[in-house]
């Protein structure tokens, strides 16, 4: 298993999400990462991300959130990415990005979103530049030593991590992100209160994530989420400290975005939404009995 800090197109793709008020369960706005970017760089901040955001929030459709989140695959290099900033994006070719079928997909969403989505990349690269160059690259080399000391712990309880890519993301909080080729998970940073336990944990979220059976976002989310109850339930002496950081973790997050969906949908009962609720602390148990 490999931990190591994620490419800086990645960063920069998070970077812009976290500005987003986006609705729905794949949401990755944070305000404390806006403020904490605002305080170093605030002339980017003032003049470009926040009033664009804006926008884009307004120009977003909660179905193609997690098609959008895979921009972060598009590019491996902000070098790559500057090559493409001042033309459209309906404009590109498969010659220009690292993932051709990915920009066909991106190409076929609205390009309301899209088209401003990639101008709010090109505006804003050069100030992240520096932004990730003295703040944000030399955080990331630390946690990544200090995530990598707990990780081999996790593989205990999910061999399927042996093999893993684990890149840590600045921007991307509490939250893991997977596709084939990665599992990115939001850093231990002064922003967040995460810590390099907590971080292993989303490695595991992600893992899941990359097995859950389930098409749908939403359903793969809430299928991982009960896969790492389950998991960490197996645990030993070894992974107590994941264990905690777990219930730490699960206690925090925002369920209501997807409990709404599957309420709904009739797929779990009020009565387990409110559970979760009601009590944070005990919310791995609730998640065991509804795997």
């Amino acid at each position: 298993m490999e931990v190591q800090p994620t490419d800086p197109f990645a960063e920069l793709v998070l970077h812009v999400l976290a500005h987003i008020e986006a609705p729905g369960p794949l949401d990755l706005h944070d305000p404390r990462y806006v403020e904490w970017a605002a305080a170093r760089t605030p002339e980017m901040s003032r003049m470009r991300a926040q009033p664009d955001a804006e926008l884009l929030a307004g120009a977003w459709c909660e179905p193609d959130a997690a098609i959008v989140q895979r921009w972060i695959d598009l590019h491996f290099d902000l070098a790559s990415f500057v090559r493409t900033k001042e033309r459209a994006l309906a404009d590109l070719g498969p010659e220009d990005v690292e993932d051709p079928g990915l920009l066909e997909r991106l190409q076929g969403l609205s390009p309301l979103f899209t088209e401003l989505f990639h101008a709010q990349l090109g505006l804003v690269v050069h100030w992240f530049a520096g932004l990730h160059a003295v703040h944000i690259a030399p955080a990331l080399a630390s946690a990544a030593v200090a995530v990598a000391d707990h990780a081999e712990a996790a593989v205990e309880l999910a061999p399927t991590l042996g093999d893993a890519r684990i890149e840590l993301a600045w921007a991307l909080g509490p939250h893991a992100r997977a596709s084939r080729q990665r599992i990115v998970v939001g850093a231990p940073a002064s922003w967040n209160d995460l810590d390099p336990p907590t971080a292993v944990v989303l490695a595991l979220h992600g893992d899941a994530l990359r097995h859950a059976q389930a098409q749908d976002p939403v359903r793969a989310q809430w299928a991982a989420l009960r896969q790492v109850c389950k998991t960490l339930a197996r645990g030993s002496i070894a992974t107590a400290a994941l264990r905690e950081a777990h219930l730490r973790w699960l206690a925090a997050l925002d369920l209501a975005p997807v409990t709404r969906v599957l309420v709904g949908a009739g797929e779990i009962s009020a009565a387990d939404a409110d559970a979760l609720f009601e009590w944070p602390t005990e919310r791995a148990d609730v998640l065991r009995r509804l795997a």
